[in-house]
């Protein structure tokens, strides 16, 4: 038994055709549609541009944006802000905003920017690279920097393979230091749990 209206679409001798089913019984009523019609009540057309693995790195994201059809810069001096070419697109960002670079801040300003402005048009998939950040408040707090448990934690980064695990305690060792500052936890984490060796120095660049 079919509802009292059911409406499949088919293609029936090369041409769109709408088959719709009335009433209780299986009489077909087929109702043949122009194609200019299907076209003029279809969604707008859109492209979806999808880019990821910036890491930082502004020359590679320019070049991205140069050849787009989807982003364009709404100055193209100043290279400052982003903007759509067209009403209808969309832009997907597939994570690793960070760590390679020396644009990391201003890269992630930039696409927060445009998230902010096409809340609807603009998707982010996190990275590893983007949620290990997370991280950072929990372990630069004064209480975690100076825990003599986490010091000198041997089983930790547990994804590191056992024999090259260094402790924040080697890490000093290995830069002549003897204080366990913030500083020299960040540069720590950055190299030896985050693969983003030099990260610090290039964000003092920046």
């Amino acid at each position: 038994q079919q509802p009292d209206d059911w409406w499949i679409k088919a293609k029936m001798k090369g041409k769109d055709e709408f088959v719709v089913c009335k009433g209780k019984g299986f009489k077909l009523d087929v109702e043949r549609k122009a194609r200019a019609d299907l076209v003029q009540n279809a969604p707008p057309l859109q492209r979806v541009a999808y880019l990821t693995d910036v890491e930082g790195n502004l020359d590679y994201f320019h070049n991205y944006v140069a050849i787009s059809k989807v982003l364009k810069w709404k100055d193209d001096t100043k290279k400052d802000a982003l903007d759509f070419q067209n009403e209808h697109d969309q832009f997907v960002f597939g994570g690793d905003s960070q760590d390679k670079g020396i644009g990391d801040v201003r890269f992630v300003r930039l696409l927060l920017a445009l998230k902010k402005e096409y809340p609807e048009r603009v998707h982010w998939i996190i990275g590893n690279r983007d949620c290990n950040k997370l991280r950072l408040a929990a372990e630069l707090s004064d209480e975690a920097i100076n825990d003599e448990g986490v010091q000198g934690d041997t089983g930790f980064p547990y994804w590191v393979k056992e024999g090259d695990r260094v402790t924040p305690n080697d890490y000093l060792k290995e830069i002549n230091e003897k204080e366990h500052t913030k500083a020299n936890r960040l540069r720590w984490m950055l190299k030896h749990t985050m693969g983003a060796d030099g990260a610090f120095e290039r964000r003092k660049i920046e």
